[in-house]
């Protein structure tokens, strides 16, 4: 539990204390995902963080807003989000972002208290059975704008965000039991309808509700200080709000440019950032507050599994691995494929944090579009980030849909990396590959039209399988053409896929007839076939008890082959250019035990 650094001891033993930082944006949402210790409320761009709870009986962050009205954006909130809370008069913590409203027209502003008026000190001490504590100081600093500003106000709601005489609501403690007696529900309503009628839409959707409801009912508000909602922008005066980091209450942290901002004590705020950003988000699963609710549907089921397993079992951490539930962040940055063509093919595959360096060679070998996983720490997704943000090739790529899967265990779920991949694929066929293999320049469009010309858009159930080879050299002139490949192939700078190793894996591709083949042929399934094809999106997925390294392809491909023939690209070639792959946390390496369990 973090507690509040200004508050004496005493005072952070009293209830109902709580401290929220917000982060959110639409374009920058992917780039910036604080994870504290505490309670998240994801709604469209928008990101709420509540943390630091100290009630047992407290309910989330719910806005009271309309969910979108005119061009707003839309916020499934419910009509009022003001549901059924436990206990009645119940405090609630939460701090928003106005991702919409222009830095001109957010400086440091009082954040107000919405509800009834309730008492409340500069930090919000209540006492819930007593309902006392002490006012705020007289003399609140006044909401107040840059001297060069200029607001468009035949643009904004009478009474916008910071504007003179509003309330920004940053920071809300909401009396649930007294708006409800106030006639909430049907107050936002009516005030909504009113201002409507001259205003065709809401720029920032329930605060300007917030602060039209405000307008004509004064006495719900208790202002707050401007240390509880500190805006971070160069367009801030934020030297008449404090004078010291210890007296802030909240950080309003709703971009990633606010790492570079001019603020005396920015440097403060980078390390307080950048802290949160690298905070474990598996802290987030565990009940850090009490709050009376059913467990998730199949908590039960799976408690009961987990209790059953036998810690001595040499399979122990395997039959572990298959019951745990990962965390999946679909689509980490931003994705804006093309519409897929008839022919499409996803290529899709899977890696983790020692497979990065893959990526861009990987883009310049593959210009369609690619479905990959990644298995990441909270740490490590924070440098994947900084990693494509860095490299031009790669961040010039929108097509390209990047799938955070985050780590948990010491075992690599490599076929359930595979199955969140090849799931977010979007075209009507798909490319299985590894991250190691690098295909050929032309391979993409090799089977774009292969796909045409064998018909496979038909009922003709066909899996196109794409002959594998390697490379033991660290430098190497990559084959322009198949020519080019077999060339490197007699000289012995390239091997067939696994010849040393597993010559077993790859045999059924018949790579002799493949030196002389014009024309895809068919290929007969052996034991332990595991090749690289083309198939149709809608596949069998793997099997996710599959972890590790081996056996987790031959397991698919058998699957693959009872529902489909297999025929060979005749032109095409798919080459394994990384060094051999070592053995990492979480544990890749082949060993007795894994073929055992």
């Amino acid at each position: 539990m973090i507690r509040l650094p200004s508050l004496s001891k005493n005072e952070q033993s009293r209830p109902g204390l709580g401290l929220a930082i917000a982060r959110a944006g639409k374009k920058a949402a992917h780039k910036t995902h604080l994870r504290p210790a505490g309670f998240a409320i994801t709604s469209g761009a928008r990101e709420w963080l509540v943390w630091d709870w100290e009630e047992a009986a407290l309910e989330p962050l719910a806005l009271a807003g309309p969910g979108g009205m005119g061009t707003a954006p839309r916020r499934p909130l419910g009509a009022a989000g003001l549901g059924a809370a436990p206990g009645g008069a119940i405090p609630v913590w939460g701090c928003h972002t106005a991702a919409a409203a222009p830095s001109w027209h957010r400086p440091e502003c009082p954040v107000a208290l919405q509800g009834l008026p309730v008492p409340a000190s500069s930090w919000l001490r209540l006492d819930r059975q007593h309902e006392r504590a002490q006012l705020p100081p007289p003399g609140l600093p006044k909401p107040f704008l840059p001297e060069d500003s200029a607001i468009p106000h035949s643009s904004l709601w009478p009474l916008h965000l910071c504007v003179v005489g509003s309330s920004a609501q940053g920071v809300i403690l909401l009396r649930l039991d007294r708006l409800r007696q106030a006639g909430w529900g049907q107050m936002w309503k009516l005030t909504a309808t009113r201002e409507l009628l001259t205003l065709p839409a809401t720029s920032l959707a329930d605060q300007d509700i917030f602060n039209a409801v405000i307008k004509e009912h004064p006495g719900l508000v208790q202002p707050l200080p401007c240390v509880w909602n500190v805006q971070l922008s160069d367009h801030t005066l934020a030297e008449r709000c404090y004078s010291e980091a210890s007296d802030l209450k909240v950080i309003h942290w709703n971009s990633p440019k606010k790492l570079r901002v001019k603020n005396k004590h920015v440097e403060y705020f980078r390390n307080l950032y950048l802290t949160f950003l690298e905070y474990d988000g598996n802290l987030l699963r565990r009940e850090l507050f009490g709050c009376p609710s059913p467990p998730p549907p199949g908590t039960e089921q799976l408690q009961r599994a987990l209790a059953q397993l036998d810690e001595e079992d040499a399979c122990f951490e395997f039959r572990q691995q298959q019951l745990t539930v990962h965390r999946v962040h679909i689509s980490f940055l931003p994705h804006e494929p093309l519409p897929p063509r008839p022919h499409d093919v996803t290529l899709v595959a899977q890696l983790s944090m020692d497979r990065l360096q893959m990526l861009e060679a990987l883009c310049r070998h593959w210009p369609g579009p690619m479905s990959l996983a990644l298995y990441l720490t909270d740490a490590e997704a924070q440098q994947f980030l900084r990693f494509v943000e860095a490299s031009a090739v790669l961040s010039a790529r929108q097509d390209v849909a990047y799938h955070v899967v985050y780590r948990e265990g010491p075992l690599y779920p490599v076929n359930e990396l595979r199955n969140v991949a090849l799931a977010q694929a979007l075209t009507p066929y798909v490319f299985l590959s590894d991250i190691d293999f690098l295909p050929a320049y032309s391979l993409y469009d090799y089977l774009r039209a292969s796909i045409e010309q064998l018909k496979l858009d038909s009922e003709r159930k066909v899996a196109l399988v794409v002959p594998a080879f390697e490379t033991l050299h660290y430098r190497f002139s990559f084959p322009s053409s198949k020519a080019d490949l077999l060339a490197l192939l007699d000289s012995g700078s390239l091997y067939t896929f696994r010849y040393h190793e597993w010559p077993r894996g790859h045999a059924p591709t018949d790579y002799a007839r493949w030196r002389e083949a014009q024309t895809p042929y068919r290929v007969q399934w052996a034991a332990d076939y595991e090749p690289y094809v083309v198939v149709p999106r809608d596949c069998p997925r793997y099997d996710p008890r599959f972890v590790g390294f081996g056996w987790n392809k031959v397991a698919h491909i058998v699957e693959l082959d009872a529902q489909v023939r297999a025929c060979l690209a005749a032109s095409g070639f798919n080459l394994n250019a990384s060094r051999p792959r070592e053995l990492t946390t979480p544990q890749r390496g082949k060993h007795a035990i894994r073929q055992y369990c």
